[in-house]
């Protein structure tokens, strides 16, 4: 495009940026940024936005709070890009007291503004902050059933707080639930030692039209193997070579994890020797479960490190 007569605009930019911050990539972004500054593309909102979403998400926050500060129109996308851009970054303190600010400025939260403000007092350990927001959202008629983003960092902050029955009561209430609702409930509730609630809502979620993808499956499987519950293992396992998330690598390590903590080396061994596929985390498992079991000198641990080398 640059060599050619097409001139790009604020949305050519904007795509440009969002790539740069998937991509991790400061210097492409910080490339694109220039051209914006010179052709007076900067001063966009939507590429102001992406801007900040861009610097937030490379690690640079200093970088995204000064293209924050010298947005001359900040709209609720700006705030919510902020907000967000604190919380990943890890000054959730910082986001929130953005968050009082952008209210005091006369600005409107929506969900995503919600999402990552609940996020905040998640890492923050602030209960009653949560509990605060959630009030606010009860009384205001905000409709949380069916926003489903919300929902789930409802239940996710419910979760992460030890408070199953109000999670679990969010999360009846969801008409759409999503993939952070069903998993973070389920791992909740394994992680509690309800196994029983864990195995009735996962079995819910295989009869639902949802699809199980290999996060849930191998976060469930994880917790399934640090607890050495080998049953509730197997019947994932079942579950798993049943459907194309099964095949995921990440599900396959997680299962053979499982069953080495299970002291089940067999199936291990024959699991991992079955995989189309392994990576670093595959053979990093299997070792460290030798070793786990105290096999360090075993002909078939031998045998592992010398096909990994």
């Amino acid at each position: 495009m640059g060599s050619s007569n097409v001139k790009p605009n604020e949305f050519t930019f904007s795509t440009g940026i969002k790539a740069s911050g998937v991509e991790n990539s400061t210097e492409s972004g910080r490339q694109i940024q220039g051209m914006c500054v010179k052709t007076g593309f900067e001063r966009k909102s939507v590429v102001g936005n992406c801007i900040i979403d861009m610097y937030a998400k490379c690690g640079r926050i200093d970088e995204a709070v000064l293209m924050f500060n010298t947005m001359p129109i900040k709209t609720l996308i700006t705030w919510n890009a902020m907000i967000a851009g604190y919380t990943l970054a890890g000054y959730s303190e910082k986001g929130l007291l953005l968050f009082q600010k952008m209210q005091e400025q006369g600005e409107v939260p929506d969900e995503f503004t919600f999402t990552s403000t609940l996020k905040a007092c998640n890492n923050l350990g602030s209960v009653g902050g949560g509990t605060q927001i959630h009030g606010f959202l009860i009384t205001s008629g905000f409709p949380c059933s069916v926003k489903t983003t919300i929902a789930g960092a409802l239940v996710d902050f419910y979760v992460k707080c030890g408070f199953l029955l109000e999670a679990r009561r969010v999360f009846d209430r969801i008409e759409q639930k999503n993939v952070i609702s069903w998993s973070s409930l389920i791992l909740g509730y394994a992680q509690d030692g309800n196994l029983a609630d864990a195995m009735d809502l996962f079995r819910q979620l295989i009869d639902s039209s949802f699809q199980v993808d290999a996060f849930v499956l191998s976060s469930i499987m994880g917790v399934f193997a640090d607890l050495a519950l080998v049953e509730q293992g197997k019947q994932i396992h079942a579950y798993a070579i049943k459907v194309p998330s099964g095949l995921d690598i990440s599900v396959s390590n997680s299962i053979v994890d499982m069953y080495l903590k299970c002291g089940l080396i067999d199936e291990a061994a024959k699991l991992f020797s079955e995989m189309p596929a392994r990576n670093v985390v595959s053979w990093t498992v299997m070792i460290t479960g030798y070793d786990f079991i105290s096999l360090r000198v075993g002909n078939v641990h031998v045998e592992i490190i010398g096909d990994a080398v």
